[in-house]
């Protein structure tokens, strides 16, 4: 009997140790991975809050986008956003923004790809700013300088959020055919199709019915 329950016993251990072995968690996939750096809020990325105007470098940089290896990797894309690359940091910060699992996040690539010289990271970093519509006249006024500098560089979301301000006074002063003038350069670059002139194009017929109804 004896002999019987000490064979027992290494058996017994080798069916706990195989259990084990099928519940272990397996490992982190690669979005995973990129979501936990984040919440680690590196020093890197986290850098002081400043407004998109006075961070970005005077010529742009050529920024790429990367969606689709952001969608399938990316900490690969955060590895070339710490590396100072702006089409690293921009379509890391799209992509976290789609996932919309980190604001804070998205909102600091945006930023540090505008640092690195990406307009249109200028752009959506001055647009986070300002979305609630209660941030007050501070962020207004940061936010239209930021799209005035982008604007200027012919940045096409730059340009209709331009006239957005215009339109309605927000940060500057109303003003109807600046605003119309700016909503006009966002179609330049990319064409009508593009979102950013498709809204232009809103707005715009915006102006004209209200300078029909004041003529009226």
């Amino acid at each position: 009997m004896p002999r019987r329950s000490a064979l027992l016993r290494p058996l017994a251990l080798l069916a706990l140790l195989g259990a084990c072995a099928t519940t272990a968690a397996p490992p982190p996939s690669p979005l995973e991975r990129a979501l936990g750096t984040l919440r680690q809020r590196p020093a890197w990325l986290f850098e002081p809050d400043r407004c998109p105007a006075d961070v970005m470098p005077a010529a742009e940089q050529k920024t790429e986008m990367l969606g689709d290896l952001c969608v399938t990797d990316l900490p690969t894309c955060l590895d070339r956003c710490q590396a100072r690359d702006p089409s690293g940091c921009y379509s890391a910060a799209l992509r976290v923004q789609a996932l919309k699992s980190d604001e804070p996040a998205s909102e600091a690539l945006f930023l540090r790809a505008c640092r690195l010289g990406s307009m249109s990271g200028c752009t959506n970093r001055a647009a986070g700013m300002t979305k609630d519509g209660n941030e007050g006249e501070a962020a207004n006024r940061c936010a239209v300088r930021t799209f005035q500098r982008t604007c200027q560089a012919n940045d096409p979301w730059g340009c209709t959020m331009l006239g957005w301000h215009l339109i309605e006074g927000q940060g500057i002063e109303r003003d109807l055919e600046r605003a119309r003038r700016s909503l006009q350069q966002a179609c330049v670059r990319f064409g009508q199709e593009d979102p950013a002139c498709v809204r232009a194009m809103e707005l715009l017929e915006q102006i004209d019915g209200a300078q029909k109804g004041k003529a009226t």
